[in-house]
């Protein structure tokens, strides 16, 4: 039987690793790529193998540092000198610690099994075939010289979503200074003037690499984002910016949060549906009160420096 435990401790009577992982997020996913480099520095004789949903597999296909991925129902623990499962691991840490979370979750997944990160990245990689499609694709949509920006205003949970009214707004303005917008979501949308192609994770990824900056709300473009230092404008309501993007030094922040404004003492509040301020609204009143020429000084300041 594999050991399960502390890393640092373990027996290595077995030659190979396995972390597991029962279900997503995409975002989530993502996140996990920031342990492979110091579990890898921690054991590099040996073979890592991460488990999860095969249908996420090419949100890992390129990590340098796991040299097998597998389908997690297909597991034979007795393989592995070492595994941990890491499912579970955030929402019963994040779960004690709310409203004052004070762990990125890569943190989380790592020093649940003993490891400590030295640092935080996601090491994506795309090959040449890949660049020379996203490039294909820029070109057939008459993307040349403008500046692009990618766009990801839903999340999975409706209580993170910016306002459609708002975001077609916001859509509207982009386009008024020239910039071309590429909405990314999973499924169709009204919005209009921009952008909104259908694509695999793979085509996602590496289009994203292509736009100048990013405007996300608490989703997987997030993180993307966040793997590949694309400048970014997060809109985050319930949960914590200050620990989502602790490793995110491109990322600018808008939030309502505690200790930047007294008026928004329970924020973040981790807590969607049942909102410190008035519980069962989508979006709660912290992504309400947020307004286009708010996300607009941001983007200036952005084309700007892009410009500079």
């Amino acid at each position: 039987m594999a050991y399960v435990g502390n890393i640092h401790i373990w027996k290595k009577c077995k030659d190979r690793i396995l972390i597991l992982r029962h279900w997503g997020g995409v975002g989530d996913i993502l996140n996990t790529r920031m342990i492979f480099y110091d579990l890898k520095r921690t054991c590099p004789n040996y073979e890592i193998t991460y488990a999860i949903p095969p249908n996420l597999f090419p949100l890992i296909q390129d990590h340098p540092y796991i040299d097998r991925y597998i389908d997690f129902s297909k597991v034979k623990l007795e393989e592995y000198g070492f595994y941990a499962n890491i499912s579970t691991v955030c929402g019963e840490y994040e779960s004690k610690k709310v409203p004052y979370v004070d762990k990125h979750r890569s943190d989380i997944w790592a020093n649940s099994f003993g490891l400590k990160l030295t640092r935080h990245e996601m090491d994506i990689q795309f090959d040449i075939s890949e660049l020379r499609w996203a490039d294909r694709w820029w070109k057939s949509h008459g993307l040349n010289d403008e500046i692009v920006v990618g766009l990801a205003p839903i999340s999975a949970h409706p209580c993170k979503n910016l306002e459609p009214e708002k975001t077609q707004e916001l859509i509207y303005t982009l386009n008024m200074y020239g910039i071309r917008v590429i909405l990314f979501h999973n499924q169709d949308t009204p919005f209009e003037m921009c952008l909104k192609p259908r694509l695999s994770l793979r085509e996602w990824m590496v289009l994203v690499n292509k736009c100048d900056f990013i405007i996300t709300v608490a989703t997987s473009m997030f993180c993307l984002a966040n793997g590949l230092h694309k400048p970014t404008i997060a809109i985050f309501g319930n949960e914590d910016l200050d620990i989502y993007g602790k490793y995110f030094p491109e990322m600018i922040p808008i939030q309502r949060h505690r200790k930047k404004d007294p008026d928004w003492q329970p924020c973040p509040c981790w807590q969607g549906l049942n909102c410190k301020i008035k519980k069962g609204v989508y979006p709660p009143p912290c992504i309400q009160s947020i307004t286009v020429g708010e996300i607009m000084n941001h983007v200036h300041k952005l084309v700007k420096r892009l410009q500079s």
